[in-house]
């Protein structure tokens, strides 16, 4: 059974600022014969005082602004959680990468699985590119939360979340265009508010969000755009907008660099108890 559950928008936000006094100082030096000037020395130039490119480097990297790709986190009997940020144009190194399970001919873009735990991640796509990134999510007994929070242009995704014994929970970003496929044995069907007016519910298991027509969808053989797909046994079902967040934790990094001060989460992810 479909049932249709208003989800009320967030207000939160992060916050923080941090601000630097700015000198100016006049352009002429007093200077007469044998009397020493009293006035103290200029400033660096602005761009003298810019931090280098590997200091720049280096900042990211604490922002946690640095993507990554073919992430591969499997716990046993723990809980993974995190926030991802995934560029599928990156080629690591084979050695970095956990080896190709047997029967697994490519590789998810990001992989998350816990064999006894809950799963909450966050993702942002960084690629910049048309090619479809794959994200599959899985944990044997747990609750799922899964949301691709924000992405550069759109790139479309597919996205996999199951679990045997537990709720899940999917956050589309605002611009998400395409199907949806989902199945529990023993719980309900949510959509926020807002997403159900742009979504197609055609059978108790598949739905459409945005216009089909336009988007030339026809099956999802041929079907590259995004397309999320969510299964469990014993446990609802919720779609979100990424709006319906109680927070949304990329306001500050949306397009841009964070705001100075601004308190962000570790970058590339993390797992384990917290």
């Amino acid at each position: 059974m479909t049932i249709l559950e208003k989800q009320g928008p967030s207000t939160a936000s992060l916050s923080g600022e941090s601000q630097e006094e700015i000198y100016d100082y006049g352009s002429e030096k007093a200077g007469y014969p044998g009397v020493e000037s009293t006035l103290p020395p200029l400033p660096p130039s602005y761009a003298d005082s810019m931090p280098s490119p590997s200091a720049r480097a280096s900042s990211s990297r604490a922002a946690g602004l640095i993507s990554s790709n073919f992430v591969s986190i499997s716990q046993s009997n723990d809980k993974v959680v995190g926030h991802w940020y995934i560029d599928t144009n990156l080629q690591p190194p084979e050695s970095l990468l956990r080896p190709l399970a047997d029967g697994q001919t490519e590789r998810p873009n990001l992989y998350l699985h816990s064999n006894n735990g809950a799963i909450k991640a966050e993702v942002t796509l960084t690629g910049n590119t048309a090619q479809r990134a794959s994200i599959e999510v899985s944990t044997w007994n747990g609750k799922v939360e899964v949301g691709v929070i924000s992405r550069v242009n759109s790139q479309p995704f597919k996205l996999k979340a199951t679990t045997r014994n537990g709720e899940v929970i999917i956050t589309l970003p605002v611009d998400f265009v395409g199907p949806l496929k989902y199945h529990t044995k023993n719980g309900r069907i949510k959509f926020a508010e807002d997403l159900q007016l742009v979504t197609s519910v055609f059978t108790d298991g598949t739905a459409f969000v945005g216009d089909w027509q336009a988007a030339g969808f026809v099956d999802f053989a041929k079907w590259e755009g995004d397309e999320v797909e969510v299964e469990t046994a014993n446990g609802k079902i919720q779609f979100l907008y990424a709006e319906d967040l109680p927070r949304d934790p990329l306001k500050e990094r949306r397009g841009s660099p964070p705001a100075p001060g601004a308190k962000l989460r570790k970058g590339g992810g993390f797992f384990g108890r917290r």
